[in-house]
C-alpha cells in the first residue's frame, strides 16, 4: 500500500487499525517477518498511531517533493511480525 488516509470524521473508530490488521495478515500470509511504514515527520496523527501499533523509529530521511525547494522529512518505522502483533 502506498498511502493510507482516513476521513477526519471517522478517526478513532477503529478503521485505521482494521486496515492495518488486514494488511498485516496479508503480509504474514506471504511470509513477511517484518513490516515497515514511512510517515512524514509532521504527521502528528500517524506517528502516534504507528507507535501504539508497535512500530519503532528506525531512521529519518529527507526527500524532495516535485517542488525541489520543498524538502520532506520522513520517519521510517518498523515492527516484527511475530504472532503477538496484529
Amino acid at each position: 500500500m502506498f498511502v493510507l488516509y482516513l476521513d477526519p470524521e471517522k478517526r478513532r473508530l477503529g478503521a485505521g487499525r482494521a486496515l492495518l490488521d488486514a494488511m498485516t495478515a496479508q503480509a504474514r500470509a506471504h511470509g513477511a517477518h517484518e513490516q515497515w511504514v514511512s510517515v512524514t515527520q509532521d504527521n502528528h496523527k500517524g506517528l502516534p498511531f504507528y507507535g501504539a501499533m508497535g512500530f519503532t523509529v528506525r531512521e529519518t530521511r529527507e526527500r524532495h517533493s516535485q517542488n525541489i525547494d520543498e524538502p520532506i522529512r520522513t520517519v521510517r518505522m518498523a515492527r516484527p511480525l511475530s504472532q503477538g502483533n496484529t
